[in-house]
């Protein structure tokens, strides 16, 4: 094991960990993603992991249909100040709808 302290935790530590981890996730997009607000209506934080099988999957195809240039990809925003050159991530505003 590389990690014996973290690989072999007691379940019921990890879960408490998940748990804690899942809840704080969940607010952070509520608060901050108008997309997963919209998405996740109705979701709550408080319900914890025992909830995650209620919550709705989301399609790749839905996250592009999102973009806006308000709400650009992170990524392209990422590699677009590291280098002069532009991104080639499918889904960026700014690369794929500017052409």
């Amino acid at each position: 094991m590389l990690e014996p302290e973290v690989e072999a935790r007691p379940w019921d530590e990890q879960l408490a960990l998940d748990d804690e981890s899942y809840r704080a996730q969940l607010r952070y997009l509520l608060e901050r993603s108008p997309f997963y607000r919209a998405k996740l209506a109705g979701a709550d934080p408080d319900g914890g992991l025992a909830e995650l099988a209620t919550l709705p999957l989301t399609q790749k195809d839905e996250l592009r249909a999102s973009r806006t240039r308000e709400n650009a990809s992170s990524s392209c925003i990422r590699s677009r100040a590291a280098t002069s050159a532009p991104c080639h991530a499918s889904f960026c505003w700014s690369c794929t709808h500017s052409k």
